[in-house]
């Protein structure tokens, strides 16, 4: 008799839930109207439900029951990447320069110029791909008449060598780089050597007697300054007459 008994309350509780819908009224299943179909008690209903969704308008409806947080009375919550008020026309964020990128994933969102969408722009001076860095990846050309920070100057053997100069003119192609400087008397002449990431080195030989040497070495430290040396080199003994080699600390900008 009580296994009857247990079996004839189950059925009943069985049909009261299969019976409760979402309608706008009062079930005897139900504590509240339509509590099952608020599940996280926020007091909007199942908008997956269609039962609910012919009964209740838009603003009523949960695009989530499961989370109390998120229904069409919550305010959107900025880069969460969630619907928070279930209205997908209100953005995760703004987009003030309408560049199609949120201000989540924008490092400027005031400029068209600059998210996480753009690609680098050369010799700009922004950082428009938004990954910390400017204008990477660019080739530089220094290519250009660079000013030093001292007058580079001597003379010796009678007046026959004479350095005198105090600009000098880089001309690149690639990773081969000239470098001339001229004096009064042609020295040091133009220079050829290479350029290898930010460092160069450049030479001219001129045979003879006294054999002369002339060289600039250093490394770019951007776009618009050079740190190196320049070296005039004498090899003959007497033949050099009073020509010694000498090293000048050079800095050059443009």
């Amino acid at each position: 008799m009580l296994i009857l008994l247990i079996l004839l309350a189950c059925q009943s509780d069985i049909g009261i839930t299969e019976t409760s819908v979402c309608d706008g009224e009062l079930q005897r299943s139900e504590d509240a109207v339509d509590s099952p179909y608020d599940r996280d008690g926020d007091g909007y209903f199942d908008g997956s439900n269609p039962d609910c969704q012919d009964t209740y308008e838009v603003e009523d409806l949960d695009c989530d029951d499961l989370d109390a947080e998120v229904n069409p009375g919550a305010f959107e919550v900025d880069c969460n990447d969630i619907d928070d008020d279930c209205d997908a026309l209100t953005l995760d964020a703004a987009d003030e320069d309408q560049d199609g990128v949120l201000a989540c994933d924008d490092c400027d969102d005031l400029n068209g110029r600059v998210s996480i969408a753009t690609e680098e722009q050369c010799d700009d001076g922004i950082d428009n791909d938004c990954d910390g860095e400017t204008d990477e990846d660019c080739a530089v050309d220094y290519s250009d008449i660079w000013f030093l920070d001292q007058s580079i100057t001597m003379a010796c053997a009678w007046g026959s060598v004479e350095l005198s100069f105090s600009t000098v003119e880089l001309t690149q192609a690639g990773s081969n780089l000239l470098i001339e400087a001229q004096g009064t008397k042609g020295q040091p002449g133009q220079t050829s050597g290479t350029l290898s990431g930010d460092s160069f080195s450049t030479n001219r030989s001129v045979p003879g007697a006294c054999q002369e040497d002339y060289s600039f070495n250093g490394v770019f430290e951007d776009e618009s300054n050079f740190r190196g040396s320049f070296e005039a080199a004498y090899t003959g003994g007497n033949n050099c007459a009073d020509c010694q080699t000498q090293s000048w600390a050079i800095v050059g900008t443009r």
